[in-house]
């Protein structure tokens, strides 16, 4: 539970907040603000989490744009540079040392922790609302919550089925160790543009199944996910046994499918330019929208996991010939 002081602080707004469309406050943050939480981020638990306060942008912007401070965490989705793309993260409170809202002009930017994370948009008064809004939740936080947070479940990226009996079984393990170390930021999964388990959403992969990879789920569960945003699926699924794509070999020509098994790998590139170029054994097969220039780290992620990938079966291979 929230801590008296803490929902003390938040009663004492009640009734202030009238003139202010963009702010909401407990308890009166509905479900509708709660999805669009729910949909960015699987790690919030609406059971053991208190919503204090949600801001959410204009319309007039190219995604969803929202401030959501439970009593545990704030979670945000805001403006990045370009304005198309999307901040997206979340912090436990008890790991914030600072939060400001600085104006410039009509933008608004939030500095966490010393860094520039995103901005806003909102007239001014809202801003100044939201600020003391913020301001009010720091002061009055219970930090003695910390032990509940810290004793949080701990990240795991093993499939939620049966894996351990599969061909190349320690691929699980690889991929799982690599993203307790790489994971972006402080989401249980960082990425946007790619996902693994359990974090690959099914009707995402079903769709892919239905177009390009349609592996044998009772031999393989997919260990990678990268869904390119066209019409007809495209994209790329790396199993336990197969790496299968549907890439589109340049802008004017259609998508291309196939099918490799792993060990029929050696090389996987990723070349992050206006569009995100995708190498494989050294030729280049077709491009994704994710991978852009605009996203060369997770490019570059994607690459080394795939990599370390192909080495390990490589090492199965050698070990038992």
């Amino acid at each position: 539970m929230a801590n008296e002081n803490l929902l003390k602080a938040i009663k004492e707004f009640e009734g202030k907040n009238t003139s202010f469309k963009q702010t909401t406050l407990y308890p009166n943050i509905d479900s509708k603000s709660i999805d669009l939480v729910k949909n960015d981020f699987s790690e919030y638990d609406p059971e053991n989490e208190i919503p204090m306060v949600f801001w959410e942008g204009q319309s007039d912007i190219n995604h969803d744009q929202w401030i959501f401070i439970s009593n545990k965490h704030l979670y945000y989705k805001i403006d990045f540079f370009p304005p198309a793309l999307a901040a997206l993260d979340c912090i436990a409170l008890n790991k914030i040392k600072s939060i400001k809202i600085r104006s410039l002009w009509v933008l608004h930017y939030v500095v966490l922790n010393g860094k520039k994370v995103g901005s806003i948009t909102a007239p001014f008064a809202e801003v100044r609302f939201l600020k003391k809004m913020i301001k009010a939740i720091m002061e009055n936080y219970d930090f003695s919550e910390l032990v509940d947070i810290e004793k949080s479940p701990k990240m795991s990226y093993y499939p939620s089925s049966d894996w351990q009996h599969l061909e190349n079984a320690s691929l699980f393990t690889l991929v799982n160790d690599y993203f307790l170390e790489h994971n972006e930021a402080g989401r249980l999964w960082g990425y946007f543009l790619f996902s693994t388990n359990p974090y690959i959403k099914p009707e995402k992969l079903a769709m892919a199944r239905q177009e390009y990879a349609d592996y044998d789920p009772d031999k393989e569960i997919p260990l990678l996910f990268v869904e390119n945003t066209t019409v007809t699926p495209t994209g790329i699924v790396i199993t336990n046994k197969c790496l299968y794509y549907n890439l589109k070999p340049s802008i004017t020509k259609p998508a291309k499918k196939n099918k490799l098994t792993l060990d029929q790998l050696y090389s996987f590139k990723v070349k992050s330019k206006f569009l995100g170029w995708i190498y494989i054994n050294d030729r280049r097969k077709g491009f994704t929208n994710p991978f852009d220039i605009t996203d060369r780290n997770a490019g570059k992620v994607f690459q080394e996991i795939v990599n370390l990938i192909i080495q390990e079966v490589h090492r199965n291979e050698e070990a038992n010939p």
